[in-house]
């Protein structure tokens, strides 16, 4: 996988090579990054895996933030492995290889760095805008959640959801402008042929990301409950001492 730093060119022109779609997706969806594997994509697929079971070893042992950063990588890279494999197999299969200006691989890197997607689609500025941003709307959030904690992990949530949604969009109109129509024609072919429909993959990974912020919502309101429950248990053995 290239981080598209410094690239010129969005996609690489092959000849096309078969790969199935369907079994792509399985295989991420089992293990996250062998789908990108069977394609092809080794770097890819080993950095995916790789961190991956980095996020497994933290949600196991750690605590706190770090067992919520684990929680995040396992989540987000089990997203994207699946929906990425799916899509690079069409692309792989209308002989149009995706080496830079990734949408899928802009998403996950602005999910879990806050800014670092941008880097990736060469847009350094709305990158640094952000990185610093998101510091600043960190103490905010915090500042304006004093007196309701549940908002806080709701509104980072959404705000990463946004920059996500906003990195694809990016992703997505650079790659209009630089891969031809023929080649555009080509991957939307190769995905209508495969035997797995699209909105397979696609509904998977949106009903998940649908739980996954029901769960935030309703995780954030409980542990909020809980610390007034017992703030005010304290108060009540301030007073009867």
């Amino acid at each position: 996988m290239t981080l598209g730093l410094n690239d010129d060119v969005p996609f690489q022109a092959q000849p096309p090579v078969h790969r199935s779609p369907g079994v792509a997706f399985l295989l991420s969806f089992l293990i996250p990054g062998a789908g990108q594997f069977y394609c092809g994509k080794k770097t890819r697929g080993g950095f995916t895996l790789g961190f991956w079971i980095l996020g497994v070893f933290l949600s196991a042992v750690g605590q706190g933030n770090i067992q919520g950063i684990g929680i995040s990588l396992v989540f987000t890279l089990w997203v994207f492995a699946f929906v990425d494999a799916y899509f690079t197999a069409a692309e792989l299969n209308a002989g149009v290889d995706l080496e830079a200006q990734n949408p899928r691989v802009a998403v996950a890197l602005n999910l879990l760095t806050n800014g670092f997607g941008y880097f990736y689609l060469g847009e350094r500025t709305k990158g640094l805008v952000l990185v610093i941003g998101m510091r600043f709307v960190s103490g905010l959030v915090q500042a304006l959640t004093i007196r309701v904690p549940a908002l806080g992990p709701i509104l980072l949530t959404a705000a990463a959801m946004a920059f996500g949604l906003d990195a694809y969009r990016s992703a997505k109109k650079q790659l209009v402008s630089t891969v031809d129509p023929e080649a555009q024609a080509r991957c939307q072919a190769a995905v209508k042929a495969s035997r797995l429909p699209a909105f397979v993959p696609v509904t998977l990974a949106t009903l998940a990301v649908s739980g996954a912020l029901a769960m935030v919502v309703f995780g954030s309101f409980i542990m909020a409950k809980k610390a007034k429950m017992a703030a005010e248990r304290q108060i009540e053995m301030l007073d009867q001492r």
